[in-house]
């Protein structure tokens, strides 16, 4: 299968590399067998399927896309484990807990705790709503080394982005506050072609 070029920050450097998708954020051996198998698993394969099915509706001229609840939960679960790769989330884990594991150890831990309570999952799906977004600008998405972008300060004003490919990325937001701006289930298109710089929404 061939592989894509794509753009990520490098946050030591503070600078935009290239990388193909295939050797992005990888190192031999960080994960153990029983880790990678979760992952492969678990979280990857479900989430390209999902992938695949938005790209089949994004060139759509009004883009729309209903996802099921099972497909919900999948998208609620790659971000719980991408919390779970994220390195502040373990490095803070390491100064509270007071442990002298190496990251990848904790990582490596948290994974396969995960995959058999679900704890941190339930925790996700509970108090995050998401949004799809679909990227229309000549500007891609850059996808982090830690995965995901947090936004906002206090705890329920938190926004996440987590960009799935250049072009398309999850937005999530607390439950509760995604109510009140009335974009529950919909999704959001960036167009640059538009004459506002607002998002236009589906589903409305």
């Amino acid at each position: 299968m061939q592989r894509k070029i794509i753009y990520y920050i490098d946050v030591k450097t503070k600078t935009i590399k290239t990388c193909s998708t295939k050797r992005f954020n990888t190192e031999k051996n960080y994960y153990t067998d029983e880790v990678e198998s979760i992952l492969d698993n678990q979280v990857e394969s479900k989430i390209g399927m999902i992938i695949r099915r938005i790209n089949e509706n994004i060139n759509n001229e009004k883009f729309e896309i209903e996802l099921d609840d099972e497909e919900t939960e999948i998208i609620k679960k790659y971000l719980t484990y991408s919390f779970l790769r994220y390195d502040f989330f373990n490095e803070y884990l390491k100064e509270k807990m007071e442990v002298i594991d190496e990251i990848k150890d904790i990582k490596n831990t948290m994974i396969s705790f995960e995959s058999k309570m679900n704890l941190y999952s339930k925790i996700i799906s509970a108090q995050y709503s998401f949004v799809i977004v679909s990227n229309n600008t000549h500007i891609n998405f850059v996808l982090p080394s830690n995965y995901i972008y947090v936004f906002g300060g206090k705890e329920n004003s938190k926004m996440i982005l987590l960009p799935l490919t250049p072009r398309i990325a999850v937005l999530f937001f607390d439950a509760e506050n995604l109510k009140r701006l009335n974009l529950h289930n919909k999704m959001m298109t960036f167009d640059e072609s538009k004459k506002s710089n607002r998002p236009q929404y589906g589903n409305s």
